[in-house]
This record gives structure tokens, C-alpha cells and sequence, in this order.
């Protein structure tokens, strides 16, 4: 189960560097998703930030940012946006997705709306 409309928060014109804990659909306790673990080599996390969410993946508007583990035995990452891509305050879309490369998967974990907020 994808754990949707989870809102990402973005300020405009801002390096913004947001930190995710993902959890693993499969993995329940009491009905609860336990972090995902992030420690085997072959798995990576991938954002994508694009207008809506039935844009494609290749709309050149379409951003993706690979995250960093940074605890990944407790699903824990993060990944930065750039100033220059949230420079527009807009309403968009977004998801997480983790990736095994071998046997190749992906498996979105985490999605729903984005906003650049302008300040």
C-alpha cells in the first residue's frame, strides 16, 4: 500500500533538502508499514516531482532526484531541490519510488501533491 497524498512542501526560490522515512508496504505490524530497509546495495530511492499526476515521467517539465541514505536501515533519506527548480510557486505532484536493480523494480512508497509556497 503506497502511502498517498503525503504533502511535500517546497519554499520558493530555497535549496531545500527534505528527508523521507519510507516504509515498506509489505512489511506490516499491526496493520502499520515498517521502515523499508534501505541497507541492501541494490536498492536506491528515486523522487519525482512533476506538474501533475497524470504527467508522463519524460515531460521535459518532469524533475528526478536519486535520494541519499543516510539511515537506510530505518528507511531514512533525503534529497535536494535546487533553488532553480521551484523558482515558480505552483501547485504539482510528487512521488518516491524504490528501486531494486537486481532483479529490476520499482515500487512507489510515497506520493501526493507539491507546493512551491512563494515567501
Amino acid at each position: 500500500m503506497t502511502q498517498e497524498n503525503i504533502r511535500l512542501e517546497l519554499l520558493q526560490n530555497n535549496d531545500e533538502v527534505v528527508q523521507l522515512t519510507v516504509t515498506d508496504p509489505n512489511n506490516l505490524v499491526l496493520g502499520v508499514p515498517q521502515p523499508f530497509d534501505l541497507t541492501p546495495g541494490v536498492l536506491s530511492v528515486s523522487v519525482v516531482v512533476k506538474t501533475s499526476r497524470q504527467t508522463l515521467d519524460s515531460d521535459p517539465a518532469t524533475k528526478t532526484y536519486v535520494a541519499t541514505k543516510t539511515v537506510p536501515a530505518q528507511g531514512i533519506c533525503q534529497f535536494t531541490v535546487p533553488a532553480a527548480d521551484n523558482a515558480v510557486a505552483a501547485r504539482t505532484w510528487w512521488r518516491a519510488d524504490v528501486i531494486q536493480s537486481a532483479p529490476a523494480s520499482r515500487r512507489t512508497v510515497i506520493c501526493g501533491p507539491a507546493e512551491v509556497m512563494a515567501v
